[in-house]
Formats: C-alpha cells, structure tokens, sequence
C-alpha cells in the first residue's frame, strides 16, 4: 500500500469532497432545488420557443399555400395584375403575422426598428389585399374586365354624393355669405355708428358693473366686509318682502278664480319660467362680469389697485360671490315679470296685464303699512342679534369680526343708526314704478298684436 505522506503530499480529500461534506443537509436540498428550477426554466423556455416556431410555420404555411393554390387554379378574374396584388398581398399578410409572432415572442431587446418594419409590413399587406378584393368584387359586379369604367363609375357616385352634401349642409348656397365692397359700404353708414352708440349705450350698466365689482374686490377687508353686510342683508330683506308679495298675489288670484270672480287659467307654470329664466340670466351676467376682470385689469389697469399679480381681490372666490349677487338681482327682476304673465292666458288685455300688477303693488302697499317692509323685517333681524358696544366702531374691532356678517350688522346698527335700513317708501316707489313699466310694456305689445290679427281676420 502506497503511503502519501512517503511523497510529501498530504492525505487531503478533493475540494469537492471537502465542501460536500462541510455542507449541511439542508444546503444540499437547496442546491439541487436551485438546479431543477434553472433546469426546468431552460425547459420551458425551449417549450415556449418551439411552439413559437410551430406558429410562425403554421401562419407561413397557410400563405404559401394559398398562394400556390390560386397559380395551379383557374385565374379567371380580370384584370390579372389586380388579381396578382390581392394574392400576393394577401400571402405576405400571413407570413409576416407569423414572423410578428415569433419576434414578439422572441422579445428581442433593442429591436423596435425591426418590430416596427414587420408590422408595417403585415398592415400593408393585409389592406392591400382587402383593397384589391374590393375592386375585383366591384369589378365583377359592374360585369366589366377593366379597372377604368369602374373607377369612373364611382367617382361620378362620390361626386354626386358630395354635391347632396353641401346641399344639405348649406341648402340656401352661399347667399347667406356676402363679401363686397356693399357690406363695407354698409359698415361705413351713418345709421351703423347710430347703432353702435346705441349699443355702447346699452353696454354702459355692464362697464358700470365692470368697474365698481373691480373696485370692491381689490378694497380693503373691513370695507368690502362692511359693504357685504349692509347690501348682503338689505338685499336679504327685499326679495324676502318681494316673494311673499308674490306668494299673496297669487293667493289672492287663485281664492278668485275658485270663487268663479276670475274666469281665467292661471299662468303659474310661465311665471315660474319668467323668474327662473331672469335668475339664470342674472347669474350668466355675474360670471361673465367676473371672466372680464382679469381681461380690464391688464387692458385698462386702474391706478392705485396694484398689478394683477399683487392685487388681493382677484380671485377664484369672485366666481362664487360675484354671481350669487348678480342671480339675487336677476330674481328680484323675475318676480314683477311673473306675476306681469301670471294671467297671461286671459282675452281681456286689462285682466291679462293690469289685474294681477296691480294686486301685487296693493299687497305690498298693506305689507309695509303693517310693519312688513324691508326695514321692519330688518329692524327684527338686528333685534334678534346680540348687541354689542361703542368700541365696535373702532377699525381693529371691525378687522377682528370681519368674517361675522350678524356682528358686522349689530356693529353698522351701532356706530351708523338708521343709515342702514333701506327706506319703505324708496322700496314701494321704486318696486311700483318696475312693475308699472313692464306691465306697460307688454300691454302695448299684446294690444299692437291684436291690433294686427284683428286687421288680419277682417
């Protein structure tokens, strides 16, 4: 028996005998786990390959055949070249869908140039292919051989179907659309620049409204909170006073009409709608105020209100406050012409624009006759609220509270006495004179009206 000691060499196992058993147990099951799944990996991935290729061949093969079957078949569709180019396209559609397959499955980094030619490739291919099937069809329908006669067969039907077209997009032609120098002339006439004024006119209470919501948005907050609270309530009060008047009107006409004194329908879907349309435009009017401010300020910068940037009264909360007061004015504009068409559906004029106006002025004549008014109503609120003293007068007091509407009130009820309270008389003569003018207004519109289907009939 050989000794390896006898030759210097000493008696040491392999390394990999050494490190088998300097291993653990569960080291070794955790190596032959990590080689079955890398095995087992390398096996799918071979799977998946090969049945990558299987698609590839099966696509490829359904287009080589196809292509095939129609050179030993019978080619009796004409023109030939056309047939050719359905053909042809369509076996390149399938053989390319398969070489998609397979490099999509490949997943090739760094590859999209490719990925982007073969998919071009089968798009262009597949619509050639249907684009040539659709004119052979054509062809074969219109019992032709040629591509010429049908072309312009159809172009003569897209023709046709483009002038009924524009026939029904503009039936009147182009006489709607004149250019000339007559419009010019007629931009140019005296009576255009009478209108423009009138307008500019009429446009007067908008600028108006421009210029004092810009001058109250960018003034300072015990001003622009006092100002809130004072017009905030006595606006409050005025449409409380106006709707209960219109509630009693139309109280006062129902009792009548169910008695049998008022023989007429009463209109109270087309009040509804009057007051609800005034409300509507009054608040559109306060939101297209508020969307021109930023326009006026850079346009026309008002000195000593800062720039736009630095100008604290410019901002998004204007779309909620500056609409909410526009819409209280339109609704307080929308009572006196509801109750103008309250009786709208009656024959005798007088009863159709007088009866139920002038109820409504009488009914607010008695409200604030017995203490119903805007300040009466106004008086209890601010009775109802906690007092406060002599020192809310002071500016820092009212830049304290300058978020209490009701302390703000009581404080301008204090320092301002009877200064704050809208006068009755103001409010009857003003409310009066609004309902008198409309009622007015359409009585002369309903009796010109009549006039005319009266001259008509005769």
């Amino acid at each position: 028996m050989i000794d390896a000691g006898a030759f210097g060499l000493a008696a040491v196992p392999p390394a990999w005998i050494r490190s088998s058993d300097d291993m653990s147990v569960p080291a070794l099951q955790r190596m032959f786990d990590e080689s079955a799944t890398t095995a087992g990996g390398s096996e799918r991935k071979e799977g998946a390959l090969v049945l990558l290729i299987l698609i590839e061949l099966a696509l490829a093969g359904v287009g080589v055949w196809r292509v095939w079957s129609w050179m030993r078949g019978e080619r009796s569709a004409r023109p030939r070249w056309l047939q050719v180019v359905r053909v042809y396209s369509d076996g390149l559609a399938w053989v390319s869908g398969g070489v998609l397959v397979f490099w999509i499955g490949l997943n090739v980094p760094n590859a999209r140039a490719v990925l982007l030619v073969i998919l071009c490739t089968c798009v262009v291919s597949i619509l050639l292919a249907l684009a040539a099937l659709r004119l052979l069809r054509a062809i074969a329908d219109a019992g032709e051989d040629a591509l010429w006669p049908v072309f312009l067969n159809h172009s003569r039907m897209l023709i046709n179907a483009i002038r009924n077209g524009l026939r029904i997009i503009a039936p009147a032609g182009e006489c709607e659309l004149r250019f000339g120098f007559g419009s010019l002339d007629r931009l140019l006439s005296p009576g255009t620049f009478i209108r423009w004024y009138i307008v500019s006119l009429a446009l007067l209470p908008v600028l108006l409204a421009l210029v004092m919501t810009r001058i109250l948005s960018t003034s300072p907050a015990p001003y622009r909170a006092s100002l809130g609270a004072l017009f905030g309530y006595n606006a409050l009060v005025v449409v409380s006073c106006l709707t209960a008047g219109a509630l009693l009107t139309f109280i006062g006409c129902a009792i009548a009409t169910y008695a049998g004194i008022l023989r007429v329908k009463l209109n109270v879907r087309g009040a509804f709608i009057a007051v609800a349309a005034c409300t509507g435009y009054g608040t559109a009017a306060g939101f297209a105020v508020v969307a021109l401010l930023p326009m006026m300020q850079r346009i026309v910068p008002m000195p000593g209100l800062g720039s736009l940037a630095s100008s604290p009264g410019l901002t998004p909360q204007l779309l909620v406050e500056v609409p909410a007061g526009f819409a209280i004015i339109g609704y307080g504009i929308g009572i006196p012409v509801g109750i103008v068409v309250l009786c709208g559906t009656a024959r005798n004029l007088l009863v159709r624009r007088i009866l139920a106006p002038l109820l409504f002025i009488l009914v607010l004549v008695g409200m604030t006759h017995f203490g119903f008014g805007p300040r009466g109503t106004l008086l209890s609120m601010v009775a109802a609220m906690p007092s406060v003293g002599a020192e809310s007068c002071t500016d820092s007091a009212i830049v304290e509270h300058s978020g209490d509407p009701e302390w703000m009130l009581r404080a301008l009820d204090a320092c301002g006495r009877d200064s704050i309270y809208l006068d009755d008389s103001v409010f009857l003569w003003t409310g009066a004179i609004a309902v008198c003018i409309l009622a007015a207004g359409r009585f002369v519109i309903d009796f010109r009206r009549d006039a005319m289907e009266a001259a008509v009939s005769d």
